[in-house]
């Protein structure tokens, strides 16, 4: 018996120190990363464009100049790069100082394209702050009804118009009505006091390319968190806990990322579960408790554990 508890004092040690070692990020293998990538293709493919119009060029088949259908697209860099150069190339970043590539060489010129940069800049954090402060507002409201238009730029694009008040709220509901609430959400927080999600761009300019490069970021930022970090923020700690209850003697099940880039917010549930698990924790004792001392299995009894 003396043993046995020994032996069983040295796993938890172990699981102790596995859990407190600090997390290396694993590269996805050729065949993760191409296994993510169909499923994201397939979660994002519309199936039927052929009654679209655009708005741009007029033409059927896609919606907007973002498709790479549309003849007034916007190239980004690296398809520039590709186009220009061919595949056999390779960038570099570089920092430089503004005035070094700048062709003016009027002073008061110069300050007045930084002061349009910096303008530029504030401008797009605000909005972009705004917009996130809003989509998460809307996640906590309704978490088991998100669509996968949450995680693609033209949702956030929409987002930022309507924060910088080049959309209202109704059409913004209507372009996107398969996903509800949206207006009753955005007054109800913009109505909380002291909150104001709007953004006055006054008299700039040639800001949304810069908005919509930021839209794709963010996207890829919401889509990768859920994704990238469900297994190793929600299930380890999990599978911590019952391991501790149980002495080490339950094996791990893995999530696949490839099967979470199908549906991301299927685990939404589960994130609401573990806040509401919180807050009834802190109604039940209001003093500060140790994460240490919450058991989530409630302990065996010690003459059931040396049996």
């Amino acid at each position: 018996m003396t043993e046995l508890k020994k032996y069983e004092s040295q796993q938890q040690e172990t699981a102790s120190e596995t859990i407190n070692k600090p997390i290396v990020k694993r590269k996805d293998t050729p065949e993760e990363k191409k296994a993510k990538s169909d499923a994201k293709r397939a979660r994002n493919f519309v199936p039927n464009t052929s009654n679209l119009a655009c708005k741009s060029c007029g033409q059927n088949g896609h919606a907007s100049a973002r498709s790479r259908e549309c003849l007034n697209y916007n190239y980004t860099v690296k398809e520039l790069i590709q186009q220009n150069l061919g595949s056999q190339n390779q960038r570099h970043t570089v920092s430089i100082p503004l005035k070094s590539f700048m062709s003016s060489v009027d002073k008061n010129a110069n300050n007045t394209a930084v002061e349009k940069i910096k303008s530029l800049s504030m401008f797009l954090r605000k909005v972009a702050y705004n917009a996130q402060l809003f989509v998460n507002f809307y996640v906590l409201k309704h978490p088991n009804s998100l669509p996968n238009e949450l995680l693609k730029q033209n949702f956030w694009y929409s987002v930022c118009r309507v924060v910088y008040q080049n959309l209202s709220v109704q059409n913004f509901q209507s372009q996107y009505p398969f996903i509800p609430h949206l207006a009753e959400v955005w007054e109800e927080l913009n109505g909380v006091e002291g909150v104001d999600l709007t953004v006055d761009k006054g008299s700039l300019t040639l800001y949304s390319q810069v908005v919509s490069s930021a839209c794709e970021s963010i996207a890829t930022c919401y889509n990768n968190y859920y994704i990238e970090n469900f297994e190793n923020i929600i299930a380890n700690y999990f599978i911590y806990m019952i391991r501790q209850a149980f002495h080490n003697r339950i094996p791990a099940f893995p999530v696949t990322k490839t099967t979470l880039n199908n549906a991301p917010f299927s685990i939404m549930p589960l994130l609401k579960h573990i806040l509401e698990k919180y807050e009834f924790l802190i109604v039940e004792a209001p003093l500060a408790v140790l994460v240490s001392q919450v058991q989530i299995i409630p302990q065996l009894q010690s003459d059931e554990i040396d049996q």
